[in-house]
């Protein structure tokens, strides 16, 4: 029965489940931080991430982060001004047409997951102790040159640590 087993037997029977060698977790440190609406800077979310991993940790199971798309994604105020803006004035989505609601469900999805570089106290330290093989670097950007920059200013941070 799923509700009398532990947290930890639930993740185990699911990595048991997983008939390959090659399996590991893919941290999306800004996924994860768009599970709250409460973090205001870089910094918070670093600690909201160490929250995290410290469970990880306990659990023995941090050694299964493989990889990490690292980014920022900041959209807590953006969510809850606009949980606000429905709650006053619903939308009847019936109403509206196929591709004018999937622009509005992509415009809704980049104002909340920012994919911003991830630059703050505390950033270079928490992938370090993750320590993941592998690292993406994923953006939204408006140019080729812009996302270079961002990578350049990422790059900064993590002043290129070595892992493995």
């Amino acid at each position: 029965d799923l509700h009398s087993t532990s947290r930890r037997q639930r993740q185990m029977c699911i990595r048991d489940r997983m008939h390959t060698q090659k399996k590991g977790i893919m941290l999306d440190t800004g996924h994860y931080m768009n599970t709250t609406t409460q973090l205001k800077t870089p910094e918070d979310a670093v600690a909201y991430l160490n929250k995290m991993i410290d469970k990880y940790e306990k659990a023995q199971m941090l050694h299964w982060f493989k990889g990490m798309h690292l980014q920022l994604s900041l959209g807590g105020d953006y969510v809850r001004k606009q949980r606000k803006e429905w709650r006053e004035h619903p939308i009847d989505f019936d109403k509206i047409p196929f591709y004018e609601l999937f622009r509005l469900a992509y415009d809704h999805a980049c104002h909340i997951d920012l994919h911003q570089p991830f630059i703050g106290e505390g950033v270079r330290e928490f992938v370090e102790r993750v320590a993941p093989k592998y690292i993406t670097l994923e953006y939204q950007q408006n140019s080729r040159e812009e996302y270079e920059q961002f990578v350049e200013t990422q790059s900064k941070i993590l002043k290129w640590i070595t892992i493995h």
